[in-house]
């Protein structure tokens, strides 16, 4: 059995056959070629749609890795680094560094608060490989270092909020 193209599933060609005015013809065509564009520029935000969620479920799952990085990124799902960069900033409103350093400080955040493992070790699970580096940018974003953020909020402490 001959498969129909989609242009033939999607329109009856057959009302086509039946005009008698060129005007007649030319808002058929119209109303077709409308038609086309309002299904290709749905399927076209649907593909989107699919792909901000799955690179925003690759750096979830990924970032913990040391070895993530924006190209990697790009090279599993067949981008350009700079496409990816741009499509990733408008997917979420923070670029893939910022994304990636915002999930990997919450991460260590919970873990200085939650257990008793040693900070050094933390910093390397969330994928930090130079921790020193990581104590200062900690220090400049949340004003103390990781020992006093886990001294002033880890449970049981009086100053938890």
């Amino acid at each position: 059995m001959k498969r129909k193209s989609l242009f033939v599933q999607y329109f009856n060609l057959d009302s086509i056959g039946g005009i008698e005015d060129l005007n007649e013809f030319y808002l058929q065509i119209k109303l077709i070629a409308g038609t086309v564009c309002e299904r290709s520029d749905a399927s076209k935000e649907q593909k989107r749609s699919r792909l901000s969620a799955e690179l925003i479920e690759y750096v979830n799952g990924g970032f913990r890795d040391c070895g993530i990085s924006l190209e990697s990124m790009a090279f599993n799902f067949g981008l350009s680094a700079s496409h990816a960069s741009r499509f990733f900033k408008q997917s979420t409103g923070y670029t893939f560094i910022q994304y990636v350093t915002m999930l990997r400080m919450d991460y260590i955040k919970n873990r200085l608060v939650n257990t008793d493992v040693p900070i050094k070790e933390i910093v390397t699970e969330a994928g930090y490989l130079d921790v020193a580096s990581f104590m200062r940018k900690f220090k400049a974003s949340e004003g103390v270092t990781p020992g006093q953020y886990r001294s002033r909020y880890s449970e049981g402490s009086l100053t938890h909020a």
